[in-house]
């Protein structure tokens, strides 16, 4: 691009410079219309519309210059906005928290997770994170996640209410996995268990029982042919709470090494 088409370089940013060609002067074209004619003025005129039209291009490419300015300044101003928004996460008030405390708050927090196909109190929140905290809680943030994956007291107090079959084999694994999760992130912690289990789930039951030497209190409602022919070692029980409508003799037998 050069001067005669409208269009200089900047010496100092190199940076192309509209300069239009047409300098307005309204009055002499107003003079010429009322009193000027012949080839002499005709020839004028063409060779001023045709400077008009390499100012009109000129001033669509000035524009779309200026546009493409535009939103680049409004994407800088809006990363701007988003990097302003992450340094203010630094200055929240949970930051200031030590570790220590931040822990105790989990614990209550978590203080029992629930395995249950029942909806929760608020529907609105209704699915499994929902009734599980300690599994939310580590999903936060990386400090998060360490702090609560350390801390096997939140997740040793589990409550387990699964009466229905499941609705498919991929809710089956949802719970299964899950249940795996919470019992190696609860590590040696001693167990607090509330269980109400359908003969169905002898899986989940199962699970449960390769852990029965960190039983520290048990809750039963369930189905009590879940604990027949067994036999468990109960070495930290202390307080065991078994309601099962079908409960008989033989189904205490399991317990005699409490």
């Amino acid at each position: 691009m050069d001067a005669a088409q409208g269009f200089d370089i900047c010496s100092g940013c190199r940076d192309v410079i509209f300069r239009p060609l047409v300098r307005f002067n309204t009055a002499d074209i107003h003079a010429k219309i009322r009193s000027e004619n012949g080839s002499a003025i005709i020839s004028e005129a063409e060779d001023l519309l045709l400077l008009c039209a390499k100012d009109a291009a000129g001033y669509d490419v000035e524009a779309s210059r200026l546009k493409s300015q535009l939103m680049y300044i409004e994407a800088q101003k809006k990363n701007l906005q988003d990097y302003t928004r992450k340094i203010r996460f630094l200055l929240s008030p949970i930051r200031r928290i030590p570790n220590e405390i931040l822990i105790r708050i989990f614990e209550f927090a978590c203080d029992t997770n629930w395995f249950t196909q029942k909806p929760s109190l608020y529907p609105q929140l209704d699915d499994q994170k929902s009734q599980l905290p300690a599994l939310t809680v580590s999903a936060v943030c990386s400090r998060w996640r360490s702090l609560s994956t350390s801390s096997p007291r939140l997740w040793n107090s589990l409550y387990l209410e699964i009466l229905m079959p499941y609705k498919n084999v991929e809710e089956g694994k949802r719970f299964q996995l899950a249940l795996e999760l919470y019992l190696e992130r609860s590590a040696c912690a001693p167990l607090y268990l509330d269980i109400d289990l359908s003969i169905q789930q002898y899986i989940l039951f199962d699970t449960l029982v390769q852990h029965a030497h960190r039983w520290k209190t048990l809750q039963y409602r369930g189905d009590s042919r879940l604990f027949r022919n067994r036999e468990f070692i109960l070495p930290i029980l202390e307080e065991l709470d078994l309601s099962s409508h079908n409960m008989g003799i033989e189904d205490l037998n399991c317990f005699q090494n409490a």
